[in-house]
């Protein structure tokens, strides 16, 4: 069988240059779709629902709180299901599913509503986390692994990107035109909706019609413990779940709690919410322009050196940055870009090379309940770090959850180097690649 390249980037057997271009593009509309409604959330709790500022950090971590709840629960049968019934299935319904969570989450006329309408969007996102992976690690030949990787990031800070460009200031466009707050709040998820129903209708029409890693007989729970089997075995699908654990905390991490600490900011400074929302957006913007620019070199280097070693040198840069912005007296300003910038580009590096390392590891009939677990380690540590962090937000300081994320992430790089200090670090599979 002929194998398809994309540029540089050497496809699996049986991948076509479609399949990729599917998955890229979908991975962009996901950097949109992904953040916004934690982005946008301070507008919500205080235009919608009018939720006093001093109970919005706890509000805002229960709300991921219950969020990763729901992905703890499914992100294990997603990636089995998948095995089953196929991973454009899985993705696409969870694409739906998030559509219609944006569809519904600005009518909400109480938390109680919108927390049951975060839970919609759970479920979708705990289909999308697990195909995602399990599609990164299938699509691409193992030493084209990085540049892929690297390629989804760029597409995905873009779409990130655009949130800062177009999306952030929508709310204060609207008013300007005559809404009121609370419809300005609606039009703006409404177009995020729009836009998840066509990376819904993207992915149908191009992911692989069926799975490229070969169909398991075996009993769903059985093929669950096979992650847990399989990490056991190998000391690195155990540290890419540790990665996981941190590096999938860190973009929620960034858009739940700098989002509303630099809103709180803002409206102690005199403005209103939606220009405090611009503000946000200019620091968000450093975060993910530096990780955009960065983002070639890391999959360069992740192609380069063991990938181990860079996700030492990852979760460094990651855990420099996120206690460098926590303990900035004030998240804006010149003080606050040097630190957003750092943040940013560790942030990038710490998802780019668990996934990268992740992918090198999980083969065969595994691959689906290995993504599900490495999905399900990420939501174990957004559980902890946003119920924790809503707490620290509102009792102790907003910088809170930035510190606890930075040590988290020093804790991970303690672990890699201890597994490279055992000699585990060398892969079986990129030598045989080789």
């Amino acid at each position: 069988m002929a194998v398809a390249r994309l540029g540089p980037i050497q496809l699996a057997p049986g991948v076509t240059r479609g399949n990729v271009l599917t998955l890229v593009a979908t991975m962009f509309f996901l950097g949109i779709m992904v953040p916004y409604i934690n982005f946008a959330q301070p507008f919500i709790l205080t235009e919608h629902l009018g939720i006093p500022r001093e109970r919005q950090g706890v509000v805002s971590g229960d709300l991921a709180f219950w969020t990763e709840i729901v992905l703890i629960g499914l992100s294990g049968i997603m990636g089995a299901w998948s095995d089953r019934s196929g991973r454009r299935l899985v993705l696409t319904l969870g694409l739906a599913l998030v559509a219609v969570s944006y569809l519904l989450y600005p009518v909400a006329g109480s938390y109680g509503e919108l927390l049951a309408y975060r839970l919609i969007y759970a479920v979708g996102m705990a289909s999308i986390g697990v195909m995602t992976v399990a599609l990164q690690a299938e699509y691409p030949a193992e030493h084209s692994r990085g540049k892929l990787v690297g390629l989804i990031a760029v597409l995905s800070i873009i779409g990130i990107l655009l949130i800062v460009a177009a999306l952030a200031p929508l709310p204060a466009r609207f008013i300007a035109a005559g809404a009121t707050p609370v419809e300005a709040g609606r039009y703006a998820y409404w177009i995020t909706a729009a836009i998840s129903v066509l990376a819904t209708i993207v992915a149908w029409r191009g992911l692989a019609r069926r799975n490229l890693a070969p169909p398991s007989s075996q009993p769903m729970a059985e093929r669950l413990r096979l992650g847990l089997a399989a990490a056991r075995d190998n000391p690195r699908i155990a540290l890419a779940y540790g990665a996981a654990f941190v590096a999938r905390t860190d973009l929620v991490v960034v858009v739940v709690f700098l989002s509303l600490w630099i809103t709180q900011v803002g409206r102690d400074q005199g403005l209103s919410t939606d220009s405090a929302l611009v503000q946000a957006a200019a620091v968000f913007g450093v975060v993910q322009g530096t990780a955009l620019l960065f983002a070639p070199v890391m999959g360069l280097v992740t192609d380069r050196i063991n990938r181990v070693a860079a996700l030492v040198g990852a979760t460094a840069l990651a855990g420099i940055g996120y206690l460098w912005l926590g303990l900035l007296d004030s998240p804006v300003g010149p003080g606050a870009y040097p630190a957003a910038a750092v943040l940013g580009m560790g942030q990038l590096a710490a998802i780019l090379t668990a996934t990268a390392l992740l992918g090198q590891e999980a083969r065969g009939q595994t691959v689906g309940a290995v993504s599900g677990l490495f999905t399900l380690s990420g939501a174990i540590g957004i559980l902890l770090a946003t119920k924790l962090g809503g707490w620290i937000f509102d009792a102790w300081m907003p910088g809170g959850p930035f510190v606890v994320t930075g040590i988290l992430n020093g804790l991970v790089m303690l672990a890699a180097l201890a597994v490279m200090a055992a000699g585990q670090h060398r892969s079986v599979a990129a030598a045989d690649a080789a």
